[in-house]
């Protein structure tokens, strides 16, 4: 293991997990991981985000939300990360698929208008051992945890095929981590437990 290579367990666990670096994060790693490339590697070079139609597939809903959850259980997002990545390598976007997720958990976190939810706080709670850097990154973390609000109340959030840089998954995925400390905090049970529990209803077919 690299002296660089980040650990990060879920909140509430002693798992613990390395971070696949992403786009605005710390660091000398590409994409996937891959330690001081220099950029030379395939990913870095931007295949992974290339705008084109025939990247702008869809993910299969079901796969993407089981996979998701079975690494939050688990504590396994740097497997998850490079499963995904691949995923849009080979011109799957999991982009929508983890915001809906997101949203499923943001409604799970119990706010209302009298007792609200404040996204900076939000990340700076729930993200904090999985910094960003950058004003542009910054504000694609804030874009994902809204867009999961607006999705959950039934509003479309603003398209994003505008985007240099096409890595709205990387930040939808941290969204979902996010929300689902907040709601795990909320119900007063563990990040894990209560991935596996929204798991275990996928698999029962009680969740859309």
């Amino acid at each position: 293991m690299a002296a660089r290579d980040r650990k990060v367990a879920l909140k509430g666990s002693s798992t613990t997990r390395l971070v696949a670096p992403t786009a605005g994060r710390a660091s000398t790693y590409c994409r996937l991981g891959r330690p001081a490339c220099g950029g030379t590697c395939r990913v870095a070079q931007g295949q992974l985000y290339s705008t084109g139609v025939s990247n702008r597939q869809e993910a299969d809903a079901d796969e993407v939300r089981r996979l998701t959850l079975t690494a939050f259980v688990g504590g396994e997002v740097d497997e998850l990360t490079e499963r995904l990545a691949i995923m849009r390598l080979a011109g799957v976007n999991p982009a929508r698929e983890l915001l809906e997720l997101a949203a499923d958990l943001f409604l799970m976190t119990g706010v209302t208008r009298t007792r609200p939810l404040d996204l900076v706080d939000l990340a700076d709670r729930h993200l904090a051992d999985v910094p960003v850097r950058g004003n542009t990154a910054r504000q694609k973390r804030r874009y994902a945890l809204t867009a999961a609000v607006l999705i959950a109340a039934g509003a479309e959030p603003e398209d994003t095929s505008w985007w240099r840089l096409d890595d709205l998954w990387t930040h939808a995925l941290d969204a979902s981590l996010a929300y689902l400390r907040a709601a795990a905090e909320a119900r007063g049970v563990t990040p894990e437990t209560l991935a596996a529990q929204l798991h275990n209803q996928q698999e029962l077919g009680t969740v859309g």
